[in-house]
Protein backbone atom coordinates (compact mmCIF):
# COMPACT_ATOMS: atom_id res chain seq x y z
CA UNK A 1 0.00 0.00 0.00
CA UNK A 2 1.00 3.86 -0.38
CA UNK A 3 -0.49 6.37 2.10
CA UNK A 4 -3.71 5.54 4.64
CA UNK A 5 -5.67 2.72 5.69
CA UNK A 6 -8.01 3.17 8.47
CA UNK A 7 -11.51 2.77 10.19
CA UNK A 8 -13.71 3.07 13.26
CA UNK A 9 -14.04 -0.77 14.07
CA UNK A 10 -14.33 -2.72 17.39
CA UNK A 11 -11.87 -5.18 15.29
CA UNK A 12 -8.82 -3.53 15.28
CA UNK A 13 -6.77 -5.51 12.37
CA UNK A 14 -5.98 -3.82 9.46
CA UNK A 15 -5.35 -6.27 7.31
CA UNK A 16 -5.04 -6.41 3.87
CA UNK A 17 -3.26 -7.89 0.30
CA UNK A 18 -0.27 -6.57 0.46
CA UNK A 19 1.47 -5.30 -2.75
CA UNK A 20 5.17 -4.13 -2.63
CA UNK A 21 5.28 -0.92 -4.48
CA UNK A 22 8.21 0.15 -2.62
CA UNK A 23 11.14 -3.13 -3.42
CA UNK A 24 13.98 -1.95 -1.81
CA UNK A 25 13.53 1.86 -2.09
CA UNK A 26 12.98 2.77 2.18
CA UNK A 27 9.32 3.69 3.88
CA UNK A 28 7.70 5.02 6.93
CA UNK A 29 5.33 2.25 8.19
CA UNK A 30 3.34 2.67 11.80
CA UNK A 31 -0.01 2.21 13.19
CA UNK A 32 -1.72 3.55 15.54
CA UNK A 33 -4.61 2.20 17.66
CA UNK A 34 -7.41 4.13 20.22
CA UNK A 35 -10.50 2.84 21.18
CA UNK A 36 -11.92 1.97 18.40
CA UNK A 37 -10.12 4.51 15.75
CA UNK A 38 -7.14 2.34 13.91
CA UNK A 39 -5.24 3.66 11.33
CA UNK A 40 -1.99 2.23 9.34
CA UNK A 41 0.25 4.26 6.82
CA UNK A 42 2.98 3.18 4.70
CA UNK A 43 4.73 6.23 2.98
CA UNK A 44 7.81 6.66 1.40
CA UNK A 45 10.05 8.78 4.00
CA UNK A 46 10.89 12.30 2.06
CA UNK A 47 9.63 15.62 4.19
CA UNK A 48 9.19 13.48 7.49
CA UNK A 49 8.58 16.53 9.70
CA UNK A 50 5.87 17.13 7.34
CA UNK A 51 4.35 13.88 7.33
CA UNK A 52 2.88 13.58 11.31
CA UNK A 53 1.98 10.18 13.11
CA UNK A 54 1.92 11.79 16.17
CA UNK A 55 -0.55 11.72 19.37
CA UNK A 56 -1.03 13.69 22.73
CA UNK A 57 -3.11 13.59 25.61
CA UNK A 58 -6.52 14.89 23.22
CA UNK A 59 -5.43 14.35 19.54
CA UNK A 60 -3.91 12.30 17.12
CA UNK A 61 -2.64 13.89 13.41
CA UNK A 62 -1.65 12.16 10.86
CA UNK A 63 -0.42 14.01 7.18
CA UNK A 64 0.63 12.04 4.26
CA UNK A 65 2.06 14.91 1.78
CA UNK A 66 3.57 18.01 2.03
CA UNK A 67 2.62 21.25 3.95
CA UNK A 68 4.06 23.92 1.60
CA UNK A 69 3.16 26.47 4.05
CA UNK A 70 4.10 25.21 7.21
CA UNK A 71 7.45 27.13 8.13
CA UNK A 72 5.57 30.28 7.65
CA UNK A 73 2.55 29.94 9.48
CA UNK A 74 4.69 28.31 12.27
CA UNK A 75 7.27 31.59 12.19
CA UNK A 76 3.19 33.56 12.23
CA UNK A 77 1.79 31.66 15.33
CA UNK A 78 5.90 31.12 16.96
CA UNK A 79 5.19 27.16 17.36
CA UNK A 80 8.39 25.21 17.07
CA UNK A 81 7.09 21.75 15.17
CA UNK A 82 4.63 20.85 12.97
CA UNK A 83 2.43 19.22 15.32
CA UNK A 84 2.22 21.94 17.59
CA UNK A 85 1.19 24.18 14.33
CA UNK A 86 -1.50 21.60 13.79
CA UNK A 87 -3.05 21.46 16.74
CA UNK A 88 -2.91 25.47 17.19
CA UNK A 89 -5.01 25.62 13.78
CA UNK A 90 -7.39 22.89 14.95
CA UNK A 91 -8.04 24.21 18.17
CA UNK A 92 -8.43 27.70 16.76
CA UNK A 93 -10.66 27.13 13.48
CA UNK A 94 -12.12 23.57 14.28
CA UNK A 95 -13.11 21.55 11.45
CA UNK A 96 -11.94 24.21 9.21
CA UNK A 97 -8.66 24.26 10.09
CA UNK A 98 -7.76 22.93 6.65
CA UNK A 99 -8.02 25.95 4.61
CA UNK A 100 -5.02 27.60 6.28
CA UNK A 101 -2.58 24.49 5.32
CA UNK A 102 -1.72 24.43 1.58
CA UNK A 103 -0.01 21.50 -0.25
CA UNK A 104 -1.01 18.32 -1.70
CA UNK A 105 -1.94 16.21 1.66
CA UNK A 106 -4.50 13.81 3.13
CA UNK A 107 -5.21 14.72 7.30
CA UNK A 108 -6.61 12.14 10.08
CA UNK A 109 -7.49 13.76 12.94
CA UNK A 110 -8.65 11.55 15.85
CA UNK A 111 -10.25 13.81 18.42
CA UNK A 112 -10.43 11.50 21.73
CA UNK A 113 -11.79 14.35 23.99
CA UNK A 114 -15.34 14.58 21.30
CA UNK A 115 -14.64 11.17 19.89
CA UNK A 116 -14.87 12.60 16.82
CA UNK A 117 -12.30 11.61 13.52
CA UNK A 118 -12.13 13.96 10.85
CA UNK A 119 -10.28 13.06 7.81
CA UNK A 120 -9.42 15.29 4.77
CA UNK A 121 -8.42 15.01 1.05
CA UNK A 122 -6.87 17.70 -0.32
CA UNK A 123 -8.20 20.74 -3.09
CA UNK A 124 -7.57 18.77 -5.75
CA UNK A 125 -7.55 15.38 -4.73
CA UNK A 126 -3.77 14.67 -5.29
CA UNK A 127 -3.70 13.14 -2.05
CA UNK A 128 -7.25 10.95 -2.81
CA UNK A 129 -9.13 9.65 -0.15
CA UNK A 130 -11.73 6.50 -0.64
CA UNK A 131 -14.31 5.46 1.99
CA UNK A 132 -16.92 2.80 2.90
CA UNK A 133 -19.73 3.90 5.88
CA UNK A 134 -21.65 1.13 7.01
CA UNK A 135 -24.53 2.11 8.02
CA UNK A 136 -26.08 -1.08 9.80
CA UNK A 137 -23.18 -1.49 12.10
CA UNK A 138 -22.16 2.27 12.52
CA UNK A 139 -18.28 1.58 11.06
CA UNK A 140 -16.36 3.68 9.19
CA UNK A 141 -13.23 2.70 6.44
CA UNK A 142 -11.13 4.67 4.78
CA UNK A 143 -7.66 5.03 2.85
CA UNK A 144 -5.68 6.41 0.46
CA UNK A 145 -6.23 3.54 -2.32
CA UNK A 146 -9.17 2.44 -3.27
CA UNK A 147 -8.41 -0.89 -4.12
CA UNK A 148 -6.33 -1.65 -1.10
CA UNK A 149 -9.61 -0.48 0.67
CA UNK A 150 -11.72 -2.73 -1.09
CA UNK A 151 -9.37 -5.49 -0.17
CA UNK A 152 -9.89 -4.64 3.18
CA UNK A 153 -13.63 -4.84 3.04
CA UNK A 154 -13.18 -8.42 1.49
CA UNK A 155 -11.18 -9.44 4.43
CA UNK A 156 -13.81 -8.21 6.94
CA UNK A 157 -16.37 -10.05 4.64
CA UNK A 158 -18.06 -6.68 3.62
CA UNK A 159 -20.15 -7.91 -0.21
CA UNK A 160 -19.32 -5.51 -3.17
CA UNK A 161 -21.15 -5.29 -5.95
CA UNK A 162 -19.95 -3.98 -9.73
CA UNK A 163 -21.08 -0.42 -10.44
CA UNK A 164 -21.55 -0.58 -13.97
CA UNK A 165 -21.61 2.88 -14.63
CA UNK A 166 -17.87 2.81 -13.76
CA UNK A 167 -16.80 0.25 -15.98
CA UNK A 168 -18.34 2.15 -18.72
CA UNK A 169 -17.10 5.14 -17.55
CA UNK A 170 -13.10 4.11 -17.51
CA UNK A 171 -13.93 2.01 -20.92
CA UNK A 172 -15.18 5.22 -22.68
CA UNK A 173 -13.22 8.37 -21.17
CA UNK A 174 -10.22 6.44 -19.05
CA UNK A 175 -11.27 7.91 -15.65
CA UNK A 176 -14.13 8.24 -13.44
CA UNK A 177 -16.78 11.00 -12.88
CA UNK A 178 -17.97 12.39 -9.66
CA UNK A 179 -17.27 10.39 -6.24
CA UNK A 180 -17.84 6.99 -8.36
CA UNK A 181 -15.94 3.86 -7.82
CA UNK A 182 -15.90 0.13 -9.48
CA UNK A 183 -18.07 -0.96 -6.48
CA UNK A 184 -21.44 0.48 -5.56
CA UNK A 185 -20.03 0.33 -1.52
CA UNK A 186 -16.99 2.50 -2.35
CA UNK A 187 -17.07 6.46 -2.78
CA UNK A 188 -14.50 8.94 -3.66
CA UNK A 189 -14.08 12.06 -0.98
CA UNK A 190 -14.83 14.68 -3.12
CA UNK A 191 -12.06 17.48 -3.44
CA UNK A 192 -12.31 20.45 -0.99
CA UNK A 193 -14.32 17.79 1.56
CA UNK A 194 -13.89 16.00 4.24
CA UNK A 195 -15.60 13.20 6.61
CA UNK A 196 -16.54 13.54 10.33
CA UNK A 197 -17.63 10.99 12.13
CA UNK A 198 -18.97 11.05 15.60
CA UNK A 199 -22.06 8.86 16.77
CA UNK A 200 -23.06 9.89 13.16
CA UNK A 201 -21.25 9.97 9.67
CA UNK A 202 -21.22 12.87 7.48
CA UNK A 203 -19.91 14.20 3.94
CA UNK A 204 -19.06 18.17 4.26
CA UNK A 205 -17.03 20.91 2.07
CA UNK A 206 -14.61 23.05 3.36
CA UNK A 207 -13.81 24.64 -0.12
CA UNK A 208 -15.29 25.01 -3.09
CA UNK A 209 -13.64 26.77 -6.53
CA UNK A 210 -15.99 28.98 -8.20
CA UNK A 211 -16.29 30.62 -11.35
CA UNK A 212 -18.77 33.53 -10.52
CA UNK A 213 -18.54 36.45 -9.60
CA UNK A 214 -16.18 37.03 -12.59
CA UNK A 215 -13.00 39.03 -12.06
CA UNK A 216 -13.66 43.07 -13.34
CA UNK A 217 -10.31 43.48 -14.25
CA UNK A 218 -9.16 44.35 -17.87
CA UNK A 219 -6.99 41.23 -19.73
CA UNK A 220 -3.59 43.97 -18.72
CA UNK A 221 -4.57 44.22 -14.88
CA UNK A 222 -5.60 40.25 -14.68
CA UNK A 223 -1.71 39.69 -16.18
CA UNK A 224 -0.12 41.28 -13.60
CA UNK A 225 -2.33 39.75 -10.97
CA UNK A 226 -1.45 36.31 -12.31
CA UNK A 227 2.14 36.78 -12.21
CA UNK A 228 2.30 37.57 -8.90
CA UNK A 229 0.19 34.47 -7.69
CA UNK A 230 2.07 32.41 -10.27
CA UNK A 231 5.49 33.30 -9.17
CA UNK A 232 4.48 33.53 -5.45
CA UNK A 233 3.13 29.54 -5.83
CA UNK A 234 6.55 28.75 -7.54
CA UNK A 235 8.20 30.52 -4.80
CA UNK A 236 6.72 28.19 -1.97
CA UNK A 237 7.64 24.83 -2.93
CA UNK A 238 10.99 25.72 -4.23
CA UNK A 239 11.43 27.07 -0.95
CA UNK A 240 9.89 23.73 0.35
CA UNK A 241 13.10 21.55 -1.13
CA UNK A 242 15.40 24.27 0.54
CA UNK A 243 13.86 24.11 3.74
CA UNK A 244 14.89 20.15 3.09
CA UNK A 245 17.89 20.36 1.34
CA UNK A 246 16.81 18.66 -1.69
CA UNK A 247 17.87 19.61 -5.24
CA UNK A 248 15.20 20.61 -7.11
CA UNK A 249 13.13 18.26 -9.58
CA UNK A 250 10.95 19.67 -12.45
CA UNK A 251 8.97 18.04 -15.48
CA UNK A 252 9.72 19.48 -18.22
CA UNK A 253 8.29 18.95 -21.76
CA UNK A 254 7.65 20.42 -25.24
CA UNK A 255 4.28 22.25 -23.61
CA UNK A 256 4.38 25.44 -21.77
CA UNK A 257 3.10 24.56 -18.33
CA UNK A 258 6.15 22.61 -17.43
CA UNK A 259 8.69 25.10 -18.74
CA UNK A 260 6.92 28.11 -17.19
CA UNK A 261 7.16 26.71 -13.97
CA UNK A 262 10.78 25.41 -14.48
CA UNK A 263 11.82 28.79 -15.94
CA UNK A 264 9.98 31.25 -13.51
CA UNK A 265 12.02 28.82 -10.76
CA UNK A 266 14.95 29.65 -12.70
CA UNK A 267 14.43 33.84 -12.54
CA UNK A 268 13.50 33.49 -9.30
CA UNK A 269 16.78 32.50 -8.50
CA UNK A 270 16.65 29.13 -7.28
CA UNK A 271 20.15 26.19 -8.04
CA UNK A 272 20.01 22.98 -8.55
CA UNK A 273 17.41 22.88 -10.56
CA UNK A 274 16.98 18.87 -12.72
CA UNK A 275 14.80 18.22 -15.60
CA UNK A 276 13.80 15.14 -16.84
CA UNK A 277 11.64 14.51 -19.65
CA UNK A 278 10.45 11.01 -21.18
CA UNK A 279 9.65 10.99 -25.07
CA UNK A 280 9.63 9.15 -28.04
CA UNK A 281 12.63 10.08 -30.43
CA UNK A 282 11.91 12.37 -32.32
CA UNK A 283 9.01 13.77 -30.88
CA UNK A 284 8.65 17.42 -29.69
CA UNK A 285 8.38 16.95 -26.06
CA UNK A 286 12.47 15.51 -26.43
CA UNK A 287 13.97 18.17 -28.43
CA UNK A 288 12.40 21.17 -26.74
CA UNK A 289 13.21 19.93 -23.12
CA UNK A 290 16.52 19.51 -24.44
CA UNK A 291 16.92 22.63 -25.58
CA UNK A 292 15.52 24.82 -23.06
CA UNK A 293 17.45 22.84 -20.18
CA UNK A 294 20.61 23.67 -22.18
CA UNK A 295 20.19 27.10 -22.42
CA UNK A 296 19.69 27.86 -18.91
CA UNK A 297 22.14 25.06 -17.67
CA UNK A 298 19.39 22.50 -16.48
CA UNK A 299 21.29 18.97 -15.40
CA UNK A 300 18.70 17.43 -17.89
CA UNK A 301 17.91 13.43 -18.21
CA UNK A 302 16.23 12.72 -21.20
CA UNK A 303 14.56 8.98 -21.29
CA UNK A 304 13.08 7.32 -24.60
CA UNK A 305 10.15 5.41 -24.70
CA UNK A 306 9.96 3.64 -28.16
CA UNK A 307 7.97 0.49 -28.31
CA UNK A 308 4.81 -0.47 -26.41
CA UNK A 309 6.52 -3.38 -24.91
CA UNK A 310 5.90 -1.59 -21.31
CA UNK A 311 2.24 -1.99 -21.92
CA UNK A 312 2.31 -5.50 -21.05
CA UNK A 313 3.84 -4.71 -17.81
CA UNK A 314 0.47 -3.52 -16.21
CA UNK A 315 -0.21 -5.04 -13.43
CA UNK A 316 2.01 -2.33 -11.08
CA UNK A 317 0.37 0.77 -12.54
CA UNK A 318 -3.40 -0.91 -12.53
CA UNK A 319 -2.68 -1.95 -8.65
CA UNK A 320 -0.98 1.71 -7.86
CA UNK A 321 -4.03 3.31 -8.65
CA UNK A 322 -6.57 0.89 -8.30
CA UNK A 323 -7.52 1.02 -12.26
CA UNK A 324 -8.97 4.63 -11.57
CA UNK A 325 -6.63 5.58 -14.46
CA UNK A 326 -6.15 3.42 -17.73
CA UNK A 327 -3.38 1.56 -17.95
CA UNK A 328 -1.88 2.62 -21.52
CA UNK A 329 -1.37 6.51 -20.41
CA UNK A 330 -0.06 5.76 -16.79
CA UNK A 331 3.42 2.21 -17.55
CA UNK A 332 5.08 4.54 -19.41
CA UNK A 333 5.10 6.84 -16.55
CA UNK A 334 5.73 4.14 -13.81
CA UNK A 335 8.53 2.86 -16.62
CA UNK A 336 10.25 6.20 -16.66
CA UNK A 337 10.44 7.01 -12.65
CA UNK A 338 11.91 3.50 -12.02
CA UNK A 339 15.14 4.67 -14.42
CA UNK A 340 15.48 8.05 -12.35
CA UNK A 341 17.75 7.67 -8.95
CA UNK A 342 14.97 10.09 -6.28
CA UNK A 343 17.96 9.89 -3.42
CA UNK A 344 18.78 13.87 -3.83
CA UNK A 345 15.16 15.09 -4.83
CA UNK A 346 12.11 15.88 -2.23
CA UNK A 347 9.20 17.17 -4.13
CA UNK A 348 8.78 17.25 -7.75
CA UNK A 349 7.54 20.42 -9.73
CA UNK A 350 4.85 19.79 -12.14
CA UNK A 351 2.66 21.65 -15.15
CA UNK A 352 -0.41 19.64 -13.71
CA UNK A 353 -3.66 21.57 -15.02
CA UNK A 354 -1.57 24.87 -16.12
CA UNK A 355 -3.43 24.53 -19.67
CA UNK A 356 -6.84 24.10 -18.68
CA UNK A 357 -6.42 26.78 -15.64
CA UNK A 358 -4.96 29.48 -17.86
CA UNK A 359 -6.37 29.06 -21.34
CA UNK A 360 -9.81 27.04 -20.06
CA UNK A 361 -11.04 23.41 -20.54
CA UNK A 362 -13.03 25.26 -22.99
CA UNK A 363 -10.88 26.95 -25.34
CA UNK A 364 -12.26 26.23 -28.79
CA UNK A 365 -15.98 25.72 -27.50
CA UNK A 366 -16.87 28.87 -25.83
CA UNK A 367 -20.56 27.92 -24.88
CA UNK A 368 -19.11 27.18 -21.64
CA UNK A 369 -22.38 27.18 -19.93
CA UNK A 370 -24.60 24.45 -21.58
CA UNK A 371 -24.44 21.50 -19.70
CA UNK A 372 -23.76 18.61 -22.32
CA UNK A 373 -20.71 16.40 -22.86
CA UNK A 374 -17.81 17.67 -20.45
CA UNK A 375 -15.87 18.65 -23.97
CA UNK A 376 -16.79 17.59 -27.31
CA UNK A 377 -13.69 15.65 -27.84
CA UNK A 378 -15.40 13.19 -25.12
CA UNK A 379 -18.13 11.84 -27.15
CA UNK A 380 -17.07 8.65 -27.60
CA UNK A 381 -18.03 4.47 -26.61
CA UNK A 382 -21.03 4.66 -24.42
CA UNK A 383 -21.78 8.30 -24.49
CA UNK A 384 -25.46 8.13 -24.73
CA UNK A 385 -25.63 5.62 -22.08
CA UNK A 386 -23.45 7.38 -19.73
CA UNK A 387 -25.28 10.90 -20.90
CA UNK A 388 -27.83 11.03 -18.27
CA UNK A 389 -25.51 10.27 -15.39
CA UNK A 390 -22.85 12.76 -16.59
CA UNK A 391 -25.03 15.43 -17.17
CA UNK A 392 -26.63 15.35 -13.20
CA UNK A 393 -22.82 15.39 -11.85
CA UNK A 394 -22.29 18.17 -14.21
CA UNK A 395 -25.31 20.31 -12.67
CA UNK A 396 -24.03 20.27 -9.55
CA UNK A 397 -21.58 23.08 -10.92
CA UNK A 398 -21.78 26.73 -11.88
CA UNK A 399 -20.03 26.19 -15.09
CA UNK A 400 -19.54 23.42 -17.11
CA UNK A 401 -15.89 24.74 -17.04
CA UNK A 402 -16.08 23.75 -13.40
CA UNK A 403 -17.37 20.55 -14.19
CA UNK A 404 -14.72 19.95 -16.30
CA UNK A 405 -12.11 20.66 -13.57
CA UNK A 406 -13.66 18.95 -10.74
CA UNK A 407 -14.41 15.17 -12.97
CA UNK A 408 -11.49 15.36 -15.21
CA UNK A 409 -9.01 17.70 -14.33
CA UNK A 410 -9.07 16.18 -10.61
CA UNK A 411 -10.02 12.78 -11.25
CA UNK A 412 -7.95 12.05 -14.61
CA UNK A 413 -4.97 14.28 -14.66
CA UNK A 414 -4.16 15.03 -10.62
CA UNK A 415 -4.59 10.74 -10.49
CA UNK A 416 -1.01 10.66 -11.96
CA UNK A 417 0.29 11.91 -9.20
CA UNK A 418 0.14 8.50 -7.76
CA UNK A 419 3.15 6.99 -9.55
CA UNK A 420 5.67 9.63 -7.61
CA UNK A 421 4.41 8.76 -4.21
CA UNK A 422 6.59 5.48 -4.06
CA UNK A 423 9.81 8.31 -5.08
CA UNK A 424 8.90 11.53 -4.10
CA UNK A 425 6.32 14.27 -3.61
CA UNK A 426 4.86 16.44 -5.98
CA UNK A 427 3.15 19.55 -6.69
CA UNK A 428 2.05 21.78 -9.28
CA UNK A 429 2.16 25.75 -9.07
CA UNK A 430 -1.22 26.04 -10.74
CA UNK A 431 -3.51 24.39 -8.18
CA UNK A 432 -2.52 27.00 -5.39
CA UNK A 433 -5.80 27.81 -4.45
CA UNK A 434 -5.48 31.84 -4.82
CA UNK A 435 -4.28 31.32 -8.58
CA UNK A 436 -6.34 28.41 -9.38
CA UNK A 437 -9.82 30.61 -8.03
CA UNK A 438 -8.49 34.18 -9.92
CA UNK A 439 -8.21 32.31 -13.10
CA UNK A 440 -11.28 30.61 -13.36
CA UNK A 441 -13.16 33.79 -12.22
CA UNK A 442 -10.97 35.63 -15.11
CA UNK A 443 -13.27 36.08 -18.30
CA UNK A 444 -13.79 33.01 -20.52
CA UNK A 445 -13.20 35.90 -23.71
CA UNK A 446 -9.64 36.39 -22.24
CA UNK A 447 -8.87 32.73 -21.91
CA UNK A 448 -10.24 31.33 -24.98
CA UNK A 449 -7.34 29.84 -27.30
CA UNK A 450 -4.24 30.99 -24.93
CA UNK A 451 -4.92 34.52 -25.50
CA UNK A 452 -4.44 35.27 -21.61
CA UNK A 453 -1.65 32.44 -21.48
CA UNK A 454 0.52 34.10 -24.24
CA UNK A 455 0.21 37.51 -23.23
CA UNK A 456 1.43 36.37 -19.85
CA UNK A 457 4.70 34.82 -21.13
CA UNK A 458 4.91 37.59 -23.37
CA UNK A 459 4.66 40.42 -21.67
CA UNK A 460 6.82 39.03 -18.50
CA UNK A 461 9.02 35.94 -19.57
CA UNK A 462 9.75 37.28 -23.79
CA UNK A 463 12.61 34.96 -23.35
CA UNK A 464 10.50 31.54 -23.05
CA UNK A 465 9.03 33.29 -26.80
CA UNK A 466 11.79 31.97 -28.98
CA UNK A 467 10.95 27.80 -27.67
CA UNK A 468 8.38 26.07 -30.08
CA UNK A 469 5.36 25.18 -28.61
CA UNK A 470 4.68 21.08 -29.34
CA UNK A 471 0.72 21.73 -29.97
CA UNK A 472 1.68 23.86 -32.72
CA UNK A 473 4.88 23.37 -33.99
CA UNK A 474 5.63 26.85 -33.75
CA UNK A 475 7.75 29.75 -31.56
CA UNK A 476 5.33 30.20 -28.66
CA UNK A 477 5.84 34.17 -30.08
CA UNK A 478 5.77 35.17 -33.29
CA UNK A 479 8.14 37.56 -34.66
CA UNK A 480 6.50 40.73 -35.29
CA UNK A 481 6.55 40.92 -39.06
CA UNK A 482 4.83 38.17 -41.20
CA UNK A 483 7.06 37.73 -43.89
CA UNK A 484 10.39 37.51 -41.47
CA UNK A 485 8.06 35.10 -39.03
CA UNK A 486 7.64 32.42 -42.38
CA UNK A 487 11.56 32.46 -43.42
CA UNK A 488 12.47 32.23 -39.77
CA UNK A 489 9.79 29.30 -39.67
CA UNK A 490 11.26 28.19 -42.66
CA UNK A 491 14.70 27.29 -41.46
CA UNK A 492 14.39 26.33 -37.91
CA UNK A 493 11.79 23.42 -38.35
CA UNK A 494 14.22 22.07 -41.48
CA UNK A 495 17.25 22.87 -38.36
CA UNK A 496 14.92 20.62 -35.83
CA UNK A 497 14.55 17.95 -38.92
CA UNK A 498 18.65 17.67 -39.26
CA UNK A 499 18.64 16.83 -35.98
CA UNK A 500 16.01 14.19 -35.76
CA UNK A 501 12.21 15.71 -35.65
CA UNK A 502 10.01 13.20 -37.04
CA UNK A 503 7.09 15.56 -38.98
CA UNK A 504 4.84 12.29 -39.39
CA UNK A 505 3.62 10.49 -36.57
CA UNK A 506 5.06 12.93 -34.15
CA UNK A 507 3.26 11.30 -31.42
CA UNK A 508 4.56 10.74 -28.03
CA UNK A 509 2.04 7.86 -27.39
CA UNK A 510 2.51 6.16 -30.62
CA UNK A 511 -0.33 3.54 -30.56
CA UNK A 512 -0.87 2.62 -33.60
CA UNK A 513 2.90 2.30 -34.60
CA UNK A 514 3.36 -0.16 -31.75
CA UNK A 515 0.68 -2.23 -32.07
CA UNK A 516 2.37 -4.08 -34.82
CA UNK A 517 5.96 -4.39 -33.51
CA UNK A 518 6.89 -7.49 -31.27
CA UNK A 519 3.56 -9.21 -31.59
CA UNK A 520 2.46 -6.44 -28.91
CA UNK A 521 -1.67 -6.34 -30.65
CA UNK A 522 -1.27 -10.32 -30.58
CA UNK A 523 -0.42 -10.33 -26.79
CA UNK A 524 -2.49 -8.17 -25.77
CA UNK A 525 -5.68 -10.40 -28.03
CA UNK A 526 -4.44 -12.90 -25.73
CA UNK A 527 -4.75 -10.85 -22.44
CA UNK A 528 -7.91 -9.87 -23.59
CA UNK A 529 -9.78 -12.87 -24.63
CA UNK A 530 -7.95 -15.14 -21.68
CA UNK A 531 -9.98 -12.23 -19.07
CA UNK A 532 -12.48 -11.27 -20.79
CA UNK A 533 -15.12 -14.52 -19.03
CA UNK A 534 -14.18 -13.05 -15.77
CA UNK A 535 -17.28 -10.14 -16.17
CA UNK A 536 -20.36 -11.70 -15.03
CA UNK A 537 -22.71 -8.71 -15.98
CA UNK A 538 -23.54 -10.26 -19.69
CA UNK A 539 -24.34 -6.77 -21.45
CA UNK A 540 -20.92 -5.38 -20.20
CA UNK A 541 -18.89 -8.56 -21.21
CA UNK A 542 -20.79 -8.14 -24.56
CA UNK A 543 -19.85 -4.71 -24.75
CA UNK A 544 -16.59 -4.66 -24.11
CA UNK A 545 -15.83 -7.40 -26.65
CA UNK A 546 -17.64 -5.05 -29.20
CA UNK A 547 -15.27 -2.49 -28.13
CA UNK A 548 -12.30 -4.52 -28.56
CA UNK A 549 -13.50 -5.28 -32.23
CA UNK A 550 -12.62 -1.53 -32.89
CA UNK A 551 -9.93 -0.98 -35.91
CA UNK A 552 -8.41 1.80 -33.19
CA UNK A 553 -5.94 0.95 -31.17
CA UNK A 554 -6.53 3.05 -28.71
CA UNK A 555 -10.24 1.88 -27.92
CA UNK A 556 -9.17 -1.40 -27.88
CA UNK A 557 -6.68 -0.47 -25.20
CA UNK A 558 -9.57 1.43 -23.37
CA UNK A 559 -11.36 -1.76 -22.95
CA UNK A 560 -8.98 -4.06 -21.88
CA UNK A 561 -8.34 -1.78 -18.98
CA UNK A 562 -11.92 -1.83 -17.94
CA UNK A 563 -11.63 -5.99 -18.26
CA UNK A 564 -8.49 -5.94 -16.17
CA UNK A 565 -9.95 -3.83 -13.48
CA UNK A 566 -12.70 -5.66 -13.36
CA UNK A 567 -10.22 -8.73 -12.57
CA UNK A 568 -9.01 -6.90 -9.30
CA UNK A 569 -12.33 -6.42 -7.81
CA UNK A 570 -14.29 -9.24 -8.94
CA UNK A 571 -11.89 -11.52 -10.17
Amino acid sequence: MIGFLGCISIDKELQTVEYDYFGNKPYLEDEYHCGPFHLRRKLNPKFTNDKLFEDDERLFIGVDGVLLNALQLRNNYGVKNNFELVKLLYNKYKEQFINELKGNFSIIIHDKVLHKTLVYTDLTTAKPIYYYYNKKNNEFYFGSNSLQLAQFLMYKKIELTENEFAFYSVASFGHLYSDEHFTNEIKKLRAGHFASFTDTFNINPYFKFSTFPQNNLNITESVEVVDELFKEAVRLQFKKNEEYNYKQLANLSGGLDSRVTTYIGHELGFKNINTITFSSKGHWDGIIAKQISKEYKFKHQLIYIDNGNHLLEHKDSIFLTGGLLSFYFTNQALKFYNQIDFSDFGLMHTGHLGNATLASTFHNYPNHFKYNYPNPHYKNYYADFLEEKIVSEMSNYESSELANFYNRGFNFTQEGNQFNYPYCECNAPFTDKEFMQFCLKTPLKYRNNYKFYLQWIGKFYPKLGKFYYDKTGRRTLNISKKKFRKIHHYIYINYLRSIGLKDKNNELLNFEKWRFKDNLEEKLNFTFNETISIVKNNDLRENLQNQYKSNSFQVKLKALHAVLTYKLYFG
